[in-house]
């Protein structure tokens, strides 16, 4: 089968529809969810030589997870499919999540494209930048299709989730940079009249033109490669089709870092030269952080389309402008709901901060110098000590209540009425 035939039908065959199920640490997830859908070394080995050899190759087209967002200028501020020529060896595109779902599925099929073919497709424009939804002003400017065929992960109620992050983290041996930095440096937005049509032995097609520094193309090769490499996806459930017991990014299991971090754990070992020799080509930091005993964070995670209308147990409430200002004032005033996400998230995540309560529950401005006061003035008042955080990773609730003492105790006691009276 060519590359083009299996993008025509990239949704055969269906990936099969998700079952319902729970997990109550991240290693049960892993094992009943994750594991069973993992790609074969074989097939991952192939995938790398490939994504390698374009990478390095000359006269190439990346692709940039970026600008997918309207800004200030409503739908003239997207750029999905919008083709940019540079004045080095190589042009790009921007694109959003739905372009590493091809590589997902082709992957995930046992697929691996001839090289000449796949390079083909990309600098002559054929190969989709994605799929779903799209507006006008896109479809005017954008020279790769982006209403293309839909892949089937959606709907099959899976999300494709990275597991080293694609929009931030890129370190250059001195400092650490994320896509938006990046883009802003190199690889800027720009604005949409920048876009002029042109022609060559492929047809005609917007772009524009513009000059880079040679030292781009480290950082456009690194985000390719994570966005495109199969060894840095796992499925998980659709962030509408689970709910968890803790608090997790984006309440999204898929943006967990003790999910994050196990994965990596389980991908050395399974994959071995195979996966160190990608985690060298990604300007990961050799000090990247890994969470020790990540696989018995407790998530009391369930999944399943049933649960498509039901909030996570521990919802991140959204906050008014006012909130903020209602905080400053005192907190005692705060809800119980939030004192209890607060308290919960304290317990059970080891690496939590003061400053990441007030950023990520909180909703509030938490500077480096002088943030966190406020939420740890609430851990406090709840009978929480420094000793507590992450308490709960390392300890049975029912254990830790029966050596808990006066408002610590009270405290834990309302954790679990709490949680009761969320499902």
């Amino acid at each position: 089968m060519t590359l083009q035939d299996k993008l025509s039908f990239i949704s055969k065959p269906s990936i099969p529809r998700m079952i319902s199920g729970e997990a109550g640490t991240i290693k049960d997830f892993w094992t009943e969810f994750v594991e069973p859908k993992l790609i074969s070394k074989e097939i991952i080995s192939q995938w790398c030589n490939l994504l390698y050899q374009y990478i390095d190759d000359t006269n190439v087209v990346y692709a940039i997870r970026k600008f997918g967002d309207r800004g200030r200028n409503g739908d003239y501020d997207l750029r999905r499919g919008f083709y940019t020529l540079t004045n080095k060896d190589y042009s790009f595109f921007y694109t959003d999540n739905y372009f590493s779902a091809y590589f997902f599925k082709m992957a995930f099929d046992g697929f691996v494209p001839n090289y000449e073919e796949f390079k083909n497709l990309l600098i002559s424009r054929k190969f989709p930048a994605r799929f779903g939804q799209s507006c006008r002003t896109e479809r005017e400017r954008a020279a790769f299709d982006i209403c293309a065929k839909d892949p089937g992960i959606n709907s099959a109620g899976y999300k494709i989730s990275h597991i080293i992050d694609v929009g931030t983290g890129y370190w250059d041996g001195q400092y650490t940079s994320s896509i938006s930095d990046i883009c802003e440096q190199y690889f800027p937005r720009g604005d949409y009249s920048d876009w002029i049509l042109r022609k060559d032995e492929y047809g005609p097609f917007y772009a524009r033109e513009i000059a880079v520094p040679q030292e781009s193309k480290e950082y456009i090769k690194a985000i390719f490669l994570r966005m495109t490499c199969p060894l840095n996806y796992i499925l998980t459930p659709k962030k509408n089709l689970h709910i968890t017991q803790v608090y997790v990014s984006k309440n999204d299991i898929g943006e967990s870092e003790y999910l994050q971090s196990y994965a990596q754990q389980v991908f050395m070992e399974k994959y071995g030269s195979v996966y160190e020799t990608f985690l060298n080509r990604i300007m990961l930091n050799s000090s990247n952080l890994k969470i020790q005993d990540a696989e018995n964070y407790k998530i009391g995670l369930h999944y399943g389309f049933e649960i498509a209308a039901k909030e996570t147990i521990v919802q991140r409430k959204e906050t008014k402008n006012n909130t903020t200002s209602s905080l400053i004032k005192t907190s005692v005033n705060t809800s119980e709901d939030l004192e209890m996400q607060l308290a919960l998230e304290y317990l059970i995540n080891p690496t939590t901060s003061f400053r990441k309560l007030e950023m990520g529950i909180m909703h509030i401005d938490s500077p480096a110098r002088g943030g966190g006061f406020k939420a740890k003035t609430i851990i406090n008042n709840l009978g929480i000590t420094a000793d507590k955080k992450g308490v709960l990773v390392l300890k049975d609730a029912k254990e830790e209540i029966q050596s808990a003492t006066g408002l610590y105790k009270e405290t834990l006691l309302k954790i679990i009425t709490w949680l009761k009276e969320q499902k």
